[in-house]
């Protein structure tokens, strides 16, 4: 009775066994396919994260050798360095079968080496600070197989460089004498004055000093507007009357006009005039562009008028900016003011000419 238990209990454990043997190798074949075709990006990133855990990873190659790559360590860099100046950073590399390394700063490249195979040195890679790279960055000498990183600082510098053009380093007013500046003095004997002595050289200094702009930004000598091997060769001119009648006892106009050197696009005026003048009122509102073919001024004067009261306005405008001034006539005095240019003190009133509607 004993006996056949037994024989009972053994085949039963056979048979569980064998069971087991065969689940185990349905699922090894199940599984070995899976595993052989896991994509690149599984294994690679897998890979990443063991180097960044810290995990050793096996590099050494098929020949023995510890390393197929370049082995990069910071030594040093010269930070701080000032906006302009050069940022070096000293690595040491040891390289069995060469390679290059490079020097990415905020993750740009900067430099790249290129190494022997054996080499083993220490080697210099740098960066061209500019003006604007003025903060804190990370500095990385990286190769395909390693890495190594420092924080650097580039520092303001002393000045930021102005913008000029080529071999015009000076501003339009930084050589005028001020014994030359123009006055009410050179205007002609017989040049009517209706105002007093008023535009002063220490006025006009003002002026130039804190409205003239660099010459580059007017014409530069190096790039002229006008390709002198190419000059304009078929000029234009259209006048264009589109009013010009009586009106009242004096007469109404408006003119449009246009001048080119070159129907193709070169340097051309325009602008337009118009009016209404008849006894006891004066209303005169022109306008001019010149267009160098880069550039556009425009000066854009009004005049209106009547026995009582006048006003006057001229506003020029160009590409480094505006500038304009007025004359407001009323009650026999006139207030001069201005826009766009430095008013160091308020303009004086003065007299205003007498005008009785007559010719």
């Amino acid at each position: 009775m004993y006996r056949e238990v037994h024989v009972v209990e053994r085949s039963t454990f056979r048979t569980t066994v064998s069971c087991l043997v065969a689940v185990m190798v349905v699922v090894g074949f199940t599984a070995a396919p899976a595993a052989a075709f896991a994509d690149d990006e599984t294994v690679g990133d897998t890979v990443d994260d063991m180097l960044d855990d810290g995990v050793d990873v096996d590099t050494a190659g098929s020949d023995g050798s510890d390393t197929e790559g370049v082995e990069v360590n910071i030594v040093r860099a010269n930070s701080p360095v000032e906006t302009g100046e050069t940022l070096v950073v000293t690595v040491d590399v040891k390289t069995n079968d060469g390679g290059s390394a490079e020097l990415l700063v905020d993750g740009e490249s900067k430099e790249e080496r290129g190494f022997a195979p054996g080499q083993e040195d220490r080697v210099n890679v740098t960066w061209e600070t500019g003006y604007q790279d003025a903060g804190n960055h990370t500095a990385t000498v990286k190769s395909g197989f390693d890495g190594d990183s420092v924080n650097v600082t580039v520092e303001p510098g002393a000045q930021v460089p102005e913008e000029t053009c080529t071999n015009v380093p000076k501003r339009a007013n930084e050589n005028v004498p001020y014994e030359e500046l123009p006055s009410q003095d050179d205007l002609p004997e017989d040049a009517p004055n209706p105002v007093p002595p008023l535009v002063t050289p220490e006025a006009v200094a003002g002026i130039v000093v804190g409205a003239a702009p660099n010459q580059c930004d007017i014409q530069d000598p190096n790039d002229p507007s006008v390709d002198p091997e190419d000059p304009p060769s078929d000029p234009d001119i259209t006048v264009i009357v589109l009013r010009s009648e009586q009106y009242k006892d004096g007469a109404a106009f408006l003119v449009y006009y246009e001048a080119t050197l070159d129907d193709d696009g070169g340097p051309e005026v325009d602008g337009f005039a118009g009016g209404v003048v008849y006894s006891g009122h004066l209303n005169t509102d022109p306008s001019t562009t010149v267009n160098d073919s880069e550039k556009e001024y425009t000066v854009d004067p009004l005049v209106d008028g009547d026995t009582s009261t006048a006003k006057a306005t001229a506003d020029a405008e160009a590409p480094f900016g505006g500038a304009g001034g007025s004359l407001e006539c009323s009650g026999g005095e006139c207030q001069p003011g201005s826009s766009g240019v430095p008013t160091f003190a308020e303009y004086p009133a003065v007299p205003a000419p007498v005008w009785d509607g007559e010719e």
